[in-house]
């Protein structure tokens, strides 16, 4: 696959494992069995920090902090002080299980920063430097898709953490479902009802399932983004019709490959993504960053050569 040294980055968003220790054991992951079997990877500190100082200063860029689950790093908080030192967006990405644990939200509160939250678009004026995005794969009602994708009944640690990321303030929340065929259509409306409720979130993201990693013995075909966005089409009949978001639109010598579809609607951008898919692999826009090599790859290209 394509390499780019990290002074050459051409995406204006890179992800990056920080861990593949992980507090869950699901039955779907996108990640492999070798990584999620590497319990020992941490990555290291100072090289991130070196990473960072090498990307080029402009344009700034989304950092997504990754697993595993980033959140067992024990020094996670470096990690999101060093990306806000060269003021770019950081988001943590977690399946919700320390969110929900008051000691981990007492630690979080530490990072309060109104003058960096404020000062970055990314975090919606509010007073923490970094947004966080919750996978709410089995809605909001009961534990059933939970059970089968995550082998835990898990829901109500998954609100709460939601709902403490919003009591400690946080204004720039993301929800995220991956939608299955015949099997969880009927979260979809329940993530756009919760985004209603909460002004503090600010995305909903809808990704079809793909079968990268490891997963279950779902054979349902993956949904296309033409599909996905019938799904949606009931909630809003106009969808064909809305603008790309501005950071969505490729630039001077890029390539989209229709591999997403993103709108916003009020003040949530809703977006539908074709995860690990032929065309996701060519996306333009994510990175990943590799360990100790100073390299850049394409995410999703990543995830199906690794599948």
């Amino acid at each position: 696959m394509p390499t780019y040294e990290i002074e050459d980055n051409p995406f204006t968003s890179i992800y990056v494992d920080l861990t593949f220790r992980c507090n869950m054991n699901c039955n779907i992951c996108y990640n492999s069995k070798n990584m999620k079997a590497d319990k020992k990877y941490d990555m290291d500190v100072e090289y991130f920090r070196e990473v960072m100082n090498r990307l080029p200063e402009y344009p700034k860029l989304y950092i997504d902090l990754l697993g595993g689950e980033p959140t067992m790093h024990p020094k996670l908080y470096e990690f999101v002080k060093i990306v806000n030192e060269h003021k770019h967006s950081v988001c943590i990405q977690t399946n919700g299980l320390n969110f929900a644990k008051d000691n981990f939200i007492n630690e979080l509160k530490k990072l309060k920063d109104p003058k960096i939250g404020k000062s970055n678009p990314m975090y919606m004026g509010g007073d923490y430097p970094f947004s966080v995005s919750f996978d709410l794969s089995g809605g909001t009602t009961h534990n059933r898709f939970y059970k089968k994708l995550n082998d835990m009944n898990c829901l109500e640690h998954k609100l709460k953490a939601l709902n403490n990321a919003i009591e400690m303030g946080m204004t720039s929340i993301a929800i995220t479902a991956i939608i299955i065929r015949d099997f969880n259509e009927e979260v979809i409306p329940q993530l756009l009802e919760l985004s209603n409720k909460h002004p503090e979130i600010v995305v909903v993201n809808f990704r079809n399932y793909a079968k990268s990693g490891t997963w279950s013995d779902f054979s349902n075909e993956p949904y296309s983004i033409k599909e996905m966005k019938e799904l949606l089409r009931p909630y809003y009949p106009e969808i064909d019709n809305y603008r790309t978001p501005s950071r969505w639109v490729p630039s001077k010598g890029q390539k989209c490959y229709g591999c997403c579809y993103r709108f916003n609607e009020n003040r949530t951008r809703i977006s539908l993504i074709d995860f690990a898919s032929e065309n996701s692999s060519k996306c333009w826009k994510r990175g990943y960053l590799s360990n100790n090599s100073f390299e850049l790859t394409n995410f999703f290209e990543r995830i199906v050569n690794e599948g």
